[in-house]
């Protein structure tokens, strides 16, 4: 029966002994937690993350049959969490209802104290039962939630904790990850604790001061009243050891109530920083709590001061105009699924940065704290959303769901200053699909102004271009997506709201491709229809990556083969495509930079910097505080030889023309002069290559051949932009391929001749390099996949490759010596695979190719070599 429960022989060994090392690593936390509670206050976050028990439930047999009552009779497979269950081979295209089990231990001292079980995110729906006891049902599969458990907890025995997880629900093109997606822990306190802090920091723009609120919400579990001390210390995030603000006070809490008390202050001048894009200032509130003279509790967020409005037709950020650029980002890795590993934040935060981006709207969906907490510290902002879409049940102002679904989302993600608004749907706005949403729009506005009068609240539109009386009428501005078309729409747009300005919250053409060198997006021509209106105050593409779907559309909207829906400046696997050099210039905050060589005395190069800004109304228009000029030379072995930076004056939209000048050593040793410019972070938003010798020569690592067609398969070199290749037949014509990014190049249609004399060469604006010359002759096999990338992973490797539908089957051979492949293993998968249970931190040699519909197979790939890592060095 396939429901993902074999276990047999070795397999079943290792599944019990890594249930035996759960069990002994959650035995050992809890041992942690005693003695941390004799070490100063009773207060712990306990990690359930690890290897959990798992199974699909093919056919829904598992409520029926109560495997929440007898987990232990039940036979699992395993899987990690956090994670994504269509990241394993076995279960890449389920979608349905899987089930998952852990147990773990707890002293008999539990009892006394109150104790939460809480999960960052479950997608989508979770039942929750602990010891057989149905907890709950969470079926918001993006938003944290929780269960205090205290007296449902064994002290003689495991405690059994068993999710069912139904992934069905399904928003748009994006991807139905399913699975225990973000952490799992138990926190435990004393039974009166502080639930949360709320912190609103309003700057008083003319005084420089800022008032301070903060909202504490306390609750008692116990059986009598409480009275408890609270102590609120507050400090700057780049001096945490400095407190600012010290504040005490005393709050008597009903038994078994909730009471929530508020605390005003304010920030002198010489303490108060704005949190903005070029300098991203936070503060720390950390709230202690006493039970006499003894701390009990200690809770500790950010928050940012900065005041976002809209003022007439412009967007303000701290008082000044302020006009973004930014993008839709999917948060999604075709390996990791969407449990986004903090590297994968972290990179495509990087990313955005450099393309000069300040906002990123984040696809509809809900984003997780430590994601919040990144956006924080890099200046980037966001609206949080409520993902209704399209035709919609839950577009009823009386219905329950999405009104929980803004109340959580607030109550959760309140502190973070990047979050400047709440949006209540996406493209909801026609009656004929949702004749309710008129009425559901405004009243869940109001309810987001009411919950949070200091932020922005809207619904994004595809329909007020269309509808004079679009529920657009009820937001603070206009979030319009539009894909064709552009500055049409927003005429008309603008006409049918002529007092409010209008943000551009998706704007796009048709799918491109997810190969680098034909991913070509003609931003230039978007953005030229939207810049000239100063009504149009920003606007946020679709996509910044390519993302995991299932999406099936008419032509220029189908998703790839290979499940990869190609809208993005960068593939799946984050590998830069040709929109995306092409966008550093549009996204740039200036019209033009170029550099100029002055005087040349010895070997001292005089040059400068020429720089355009935008115009005060431009797309985008931002000031560039703390911005710097560096500038790099390097060897003909891309050896770093000198590096200079220089704090650029401070540039404003509209401004007149700039000139930097800087001296750099221009002697025989430069291969290769850079220019960059970096912001207040150190990100580069810009950068200018100038070369003084040709790359250097491009090595072939394979050569595959096929009856009609060819691939070259070379290492780049540093310092080239592009490769060609020159090939000459016996007819003694010379052609020549089109410049390519990528590093193959694919020969197609070669009927005439079946030798070909070739030369490889790289590109830069010096030159060519020196050419690699090799014969590619023709022969009867067919080509293997094209191979994205190899990655090596905990303990396993991932493959991204191309897939076509004339694919029948995949091959993967592989092993730890170079050209001996002791095993091999066929899947039909499309785009992405994973070869599992390898040895750790070992090097692996891999090849992959294919099986075609009418039987042949095609020849192996290059050989890649791949090093596994330990899981046990992420479990953590």
């Amino acid at each position: 029966m396939d429901d993902g429960s074999f276990c047999g022989g070795m397999a079943c060994k290792k599944e019990k002994e890594e249930t035996k090392l759960t069990m002994m690593r959650n035995s050992l936390i809890f041992g942690l937690l005693l003695l941390f509670f004799g070490q100063g206050f009773a207060q712990e976050k306990i990690v359930l993350n690890g290897i959990w028990d798992f199974k699909i439930d093919r056919y829904n047999k598992g409520l029926a049959d109560e495997w929440f009552l007898h987990p232990q009779a039940q036979q699992w497979g395993k899987l990690e969490v956090p994670g994504n269950w269509d990241t394993e081979n076995e279960y890449a295209n389920f979608s349905g209802v899987a089930w998952y089990h852990t147990s773990f231990e707890t002293e008999a001292g539990m009892k006394d104290k109150l104790v939460r079980l809480y999960f960052e995110s479950v997608y989508n729906e979770a039942t929750v039962w602990l010891n057989g006891e149905k907890l709950g049902i969470n079926p918001f599969g993006f938003l944290p939630f929780e269960y205090k458990i205290t007296d449902k907890l064994r002290t003689d025995g495991p405690n059994d904790l068993v999710l069912r997880v139904d992934n069905t629900f399904k928003r748009g093109a994006i991807w139905n990850w399913g699975g225990i997606r973000r952490p799992v822990h138990l926190e435990v306190t004393e039974k009166s604790r502080l639930v949360a802090q709320k912190v609103t920091a309003e700057p008083n723009l003319k005084k420089g001061t800022a008032a301070i609120a903060m909202n504490l919400a306390f609750e008692n579990n116990k059986s009598e009243d409480k009275t408890l001390t609270f102590e609120i210390e507050v400090t700057s995030k780049e001096n945490p050891s400095k407190v600012i603000v010290k504040k005490k006070g005393n709050i008597a809490v009903g038994k078994g109530g909730t009471k929530v008390t508020d605390i005003h202050f304010n920030l002198a001048k010489k303490y108060v920083k704005l949190w903005d894009y070029n300098h991203p200032h936070l503060y720390r509130s950390k709230v202690s709590v006493f039970d006499g003279n003894e701390k009990i509790q200690e809770q500790t967020d950010q928050f940012g001061i900065r005041k976002l409005e809209v003022v007439g037709m412009e967007l303000h950020l701290n008082g000044k105009n302020f006009r973004p650029l930014g993008f839709n980002m999917v948060p999604d890795d075709r390996f990791t699924g969407n449990t986004l590993r903090r590297e994968r934040i972290l990179e495509d935060i990087a990313l955005m940065k450099s393309l000069g981006a300040n906002f990123a709207r984040v696809s509809h969906l809900p984003l997780p704290k430590e994601y919040l907490d990144l956006l924080d510290e890099n200046g980037i902002m966001t609206f949080e959303e409520v993902a209704l879409w399209g035709k919609d049940k839950w577009v009823d102002p009386n219905h329950p769901m999405p009104k929980a679904w803004l109340e959580t989302m607030i109550s959760t993600k309140y502190n973070h200053p990047s979050v400047i608004g709440w949006s209540v749907g996406n493209e909801i706005g026609y009656r004929s699909a949702n004749p309710l949403v008129n009425e559901y729009v405004k009243s869940a506005i109001d309810h987001a102004k009411k919950l949070d009068p200091s932020r922005l609240a809207v619904y994004v539109s595809h329909s007020a271009q269309n509808q004079d009386n679009d529920a657009s009428q009820y937001c603070d501005m206009v979030m319009l997506n539009i894909y064709g078309g552009w500055g049409n729409a927003l005429k008309k747009c603008h006409k049918n709201f002529p007092n409010k300005p209008i943000f551009m919250s998706e704007y796009g053409g048709r799918l491109t491709e997810e190969f680098p060198n034909e991913g070509i997006v003609d931003g230039k021509k978007m953005l030229d229809q939207m810049r000239g209106k100063d009504y149009c105050v920003g606007a946020s593409l679709w996509t910044l990556n390519d993302y995991r779907s299932m999406w099936h559309g008419s032509t220029g909207w189908a998703t790839t083969e290979s499940q990869n829906r190609a809208w993005g400046l960068v593939n799946t696997y984050r590998q830069k495509k040709r929109a995306y050099f092409h966008f550093r210039e549009q996204y740039a905050p200036f019209d033009t930079l170029f550099v100029e060589h002055n005087q040349l005395v010895n070997t001292k190069q005089q040059s400068q910097i020429v720089l355009q800004p935008r115009p005060e109304k431009g797309l985008p228009a931002y000031e560039l505080i703390d911005y710097n000029l560096v500038v790099k030379t390097f060897d003909k072995e891309g050896k770093e030889l000198t590096f200079s930076t220089k704090k650029l004056p401070n540039i404003y939209p509209g401004g007149k023309e700039l000139k930097v000048g800087f001296e750099w050593n221009k002697n025989a040793d430069v291969a290769m002069m850079q220019v960059l410019v970096t912001d207040a972070l150190g990100y580069d938003i810009f950068n200018i290559n100038e070369y003084f010798t040709a790359p250097a020569t491009p090595a072939v690592r394979t050569i595959l051949n096929s009856t009609a067609k060819g691939r070259i398969v070379f290492e780049k070199v540093w310092n080239a932009e592009e490769y060609k290749l020159y090939y000459k037949g016996k007819d003694g014509e010379v052609k020549e391929t089109e410049p390519t990014i990528d590093p193959y190049i694919q020969l197609g249609q070669l009927k005439k001749n079946k030798k070909f004399d070739c030369e490889l060469v790289a590109l830069n604006s010096f030159g060519e390099s020196e050419k690699f010359a090799f014969v590619f002759e023709k022969n009867e096999e067919e080509l293997p996949p094209l191979i994205f990338t190899m990655q090596g992973g905990n303990n396993c490797i991932f493959i991204g490759y191309d897939s076509h539908p004339s694919d029948f089957l995949y091959d993967v051979r592989y092993g730890t010596k170079e050209g001996e492949f002791e095993q091999e293993m066929s899947f039909n998968l499309r785009g992405s695979y994973k070869i599992p249970n390898l040895k750790p931190n070992t090097t692996y040699y891999v090849q992959m190719r294919k099986r075609m519909q009418w039987g042949f197979a095609s020849q192996w790939s290059e050989t890649y070599k791949i090093t596994t890592k330990n899981n046990q060095e992420t479990a953590q």
